[in-house]
């Protein structure tokens, strides 16, 4: 008779909600005691970078995701990590950057131009609502210009490009990608106008 009430107290012990938040804090200190340890240990980012999507803890989420793009390299999986906490913290600029390192990694991934024409539908939506900056404007329309670019069609992908700098000609990047894909029509025997 002990064993069984032992037994069942064990039961509901174990599928208590106070054992089920231990075992998750316990499980998160785990992991990430042995990124400290190891900071370069792909499979304890992958299981903690889980844990926190599971959990629905975006900012530690995207902290590790950022941590881990430092620690072992980017890839186009944490650069996608990285643009989608970001896109739902509502830092659309940053996520398109995210975006558009993990597309020149993996640029055949339809996913992630379609997580990018979400964000770039949602920031052009931001901006007519009346949080109109010409840096996030210009970040627009540069990605716009890159998911044209990736596409191969470069006619589309420059429109977009000189419309990028014409909001903000001070942008560094679009400027270069202004030239860049002016060059390469010029050399394919194409005029640029």
């Amino acid at each position: 008779m002990k064993k069984i009430t032992l037994l069942f107290l064990s039961i509901i012990l174990l599928n208590s909600p106070a054992f089920a938040q231990d075992s998750a804090q316990s499980e998160e200190t785990r992991l990430l005691a042995l990124i400290d340890e190891n900071p370069k240990n792909d499979d304890a980012y992958n299981k903690l970078l889980k844990f926190y999507a599971n959990q629905g803890k975006r900012k530690e989420r995207l902290k590790i995701a950022l941590r881990a793009i430092q620690n072992i390299g980017g890839n186009s999986w944490l650069y996608m990590i990285v643009g989608d906490e970001n896109k739902n913290l509502g830092e659309y600029t940053k996520s398109l950057i995210s975006y558009q390192f993990a597309i020149k990694l993996d640029p055949t991934s339809a996913n992630l131009f379609n997580r990018m024409g979400l964000v770039l539908f949602k920031a052009a939506v931001f901006y007519s609502a009346g949080n109109d900056s010409p840096q996030l404007r210009c970040v627009y329309y540069n990605n716009l210009a890159v998911c044209f670019e990736a596409t191969k069609d470069l006619r589309t992908a420059l429109k977009y490009f000189k419309t990028a700098v014409r909001i903000y000609p001070e942008d560094e990047l679009a400027n270069s990608n202004v030239k860049r894909v002016s060059d390469k029509l010029k050399s394919d025997g194409i005029s640029v106008n």
